[in-house]
């Protein structure tokens, strides 16, 4: 059997025992969860008076989610903060998207304490646009509407950086002028304690996170139950092959829905067509049935449901798929948080231990590499960092930046520089961008690894002060971890260790 299917019937098992995902022959109790007399003290009035962002998205999380979720940013205590998941800090992210808020400023506090990593500046996007590297206790002035907000770390403390030695092939035109790899020595998380935003009248505005309510979800498929609840569009449960398909959820305590909203299809991915009807279940309790169009859907429930094990089944003759799920309560929306995915981070470190992908996995690492080609396979240097233009052909310039996380997300920033020499010097620019996500397709004996990386790249290339911009939505590539290399495909390779 491959490693690929015994991985897979591993991750069912551990699952099955460890969280309780569930399996196509659990047997499920068909008595009703609770008497119709009790619904009204589960369900909650409303509206609620908060705002609450439509979409919330984070790099990585910490666990538990109880103690360092989303939520920690927002109730006025500035000893408790939101956090990244340990070991991830420079370059981790928050995102936040709303309807339409009306602000005048936001303070960002970032926790310095010691029990979390100290980081010096921080990016601030507003609607997609940059306003600036800002201290760690920052206002940001900003009068007009809000859509967006995203918050990155830019540093953290316990930077390493080495000088490769590198050995020449004097054979070949192309030697080694350098190789320079970095990484951080630093375990402890990226944190937020407190996000304030301000009305115009420079009063504070009551803004909370969407609250998680835990729960066992069964996508009863090898992809991981989180995506649906990630706030990122671009990802969710999907099947390109199946008419009809359902996911449990099991939530921890009995749970109140009164509305659904999801939002059918993945967006950038032109071969899911989406949902054409759904059907809402609870033992015990008539189903809700409802069609979708695709994008946003909002349904009011007949009668509101109230227990703990709830199945939507989907319904389609097109490929279908689901990025988002939110159930709401009686006065706010809420997303189930799959109660599975610390065990899954948790697991996949374990199978990548003592492999050559192991020192990447959580390890922001930056790469760089310059390749001169000489003229003649004669010239002999001790450093080929200054050779005068006269003796080469021309020279390239590889930087990377790296971060393959535990959550199986992917961020990769590179740029080529190409210089040739001639009659005339032509300097070429190329930078991509690479967001996706990434599973493992085989390890061997030799600690090979091998995985499979799919998303958006954009690309875009600068020769003679014209610049071409190329976007590919539907990315897929194999990248091979050997040795101390990741080789990325058409991307080129990166040392990632020494």
């Amino acid at each position: 059997m491959s490693f690929v299917k015994n991985y897979w019937v591993y991750l069912l098992t551990a699952c099955v025992i460890a969280t309780g995902c569930g399996s196509p022959s659990r047997q499920v109790d068909q008595t009703p969860e609770l008497d119709t007399l009790a619904y009204h003290q589960y369900i909650i009035n409303g509206p609620d008076s908060s705002v609450y962002p439509l979409l919330q998205h984070v790099s990585s999380q910490r666990e538990p989610i109880s103690d360092f979720g989303l939520q920690q940013m927002f109730d006025g205590n500035l000893s408790t903060s939101w956090q990244s998941e340990p070991g991830l800090h420079a370059g981790e992210w928050l995102t936040f998207q709303f309807q339409s808020l009306p602000i005048s400023k936001i303070v960002i506090h970032v926790s310095d304490t010691f029990l979390v990593a100290r980081v010096n500046q921080i990016e601030v996007w507003i609607n997609d646009t940059l306003q600036g590297l800002f201290p760690t206790k920052t206002t940001i002035t900003y009068k007009g509407i809000l859509k967006k907000l995203t918050i990155r770390a830019v540093d953290a403390d316990g930077l390493n950086l080495v000088d490769i030695p590198t050995i020449q092939d004097t054979t070949k035109l192309e030697r080694i002028a350098y190789r320079q790899l970095s990484s951080y020595y630093n375990s402890k998380s990226f944190a937020i304690s407190e996000i304030e935003f301000f009305n115009y009248q420079g009063k504070k505005i009551s803004v909370q996170p969407i609250p998680y309510r835990m729960a066992k979800i069964n996508t009863w498929d090898h992809i991981q139950p989180s995506v649906i609840a990630d706030g990122d569009l671009t990802t969710g449960w999907s099947n390109i092959y199946l008419k009809e398909h359902r996911i449990n959820i099991a939530f921890n305590e009995f749970t109140p829905v009164t509305r659904v909203k999801l939002f059918n299809g993945i967006e950038k991915n032109n071969k899911i067509k989406g949902i054409q009807k759904c059907i809402l279940s609870l033992t015990g309790r008539p189903e809700a049935q409802w069609t979708l169009k695709p994008g946003w859907n909002d349904y009011q429930l007949p009668l509101p449901m109230v227990g703990k094990m709830f199945t939507l089944r989907m319904v389609s003759t097109q490929p279908m798929g689901l990025a988002e799920l939110f159930f709401y309560d009686g006065a706010k929306y809420y997303q189930p948080y799959s109660d599975s995915l610390r065990v899954h981070i948790q697991q996949l470190k374990d199978m990548l231990s003592k492999t050559s992908l192991q020192p990447a996995i959580n390890n922001r690492l930056y790469f760089k590499e310059r390749i001169v080609i000489l003229k003649s396979d004669t010239v002999s240097n001790k450093n080929y960092k200054d050779l005068p233009i006269s003796q080469l052909q021309g020279a390239r310039t590889s930087s990377y930046d790296l971060i393959l996380r535990a959550n199986q997300t992917i961020e990769l920033k590179s740029e080529l520089i190409k210089e040739i020499y001639g009659k005339e010097i032509r300097i070429i620019l190329e930078n991509r961008l690479l967001t996706g996500r990434w599973f493992i397709k085989s390890k061997d004996n030799k600690g090979d690894v091998i995985i499979q990386v799919k998303g958006i790249l954009e690309i875009s290339r600068t020769e003679s002060g014209n610049t071409n911009r190329i976007v590919n939505e539907d990315f897929s590539a194999i990248f091979k971890a050997s040795s101390n290399f990741l080789i990325l495909g058409d991307l080129g390779e990166m040392m990632i260790s020494y």
